[in-house]
């Protein structure tokens, strides 16, 4: 009886630390987005700064818009991957 009584406590020891565990993830993650709202209010920017476009890049879509070359050769031209390429020609 002894042992079932002692491995209860040692069970509500191991709850009550999960429990801890949990609200300072909670606490954490709260004080997290507190300071992404404080920054993005005092006009920080997060992430990687974006590219600017090649000077050439509207006459290198063009051509590739007329089939006259190929996206892959477009992207080699203005010196970006190709998939930055087709990004570029479909947002822009």
């Amino acid at each position: 009886m002894e042992a079932i009584t002692a491995l209860q406590g040692r069970v509500t020891e191991l709850e009550e630390a999960l429990a801890a565990v949990e609200d300072r993830k909670k606490w954490r993650k709260e004080r997290q987005h507190e300071g992404i709202v404080a920054a993005q209010e005092k006009g920080v920017t997060f992430g990687r700064p974006r590219m600017p476009l090649p000077d050439n890049f509207e006459e290198v879509r063009d051509l590739w818009y007329h089939r006259e070359i190929s996206s892959r050769k477009g992207a080699e031209m203005i010196g970006v991957s190709q998939d930055t390429f087709l990004r570029w020609c479909r947002t822009r």
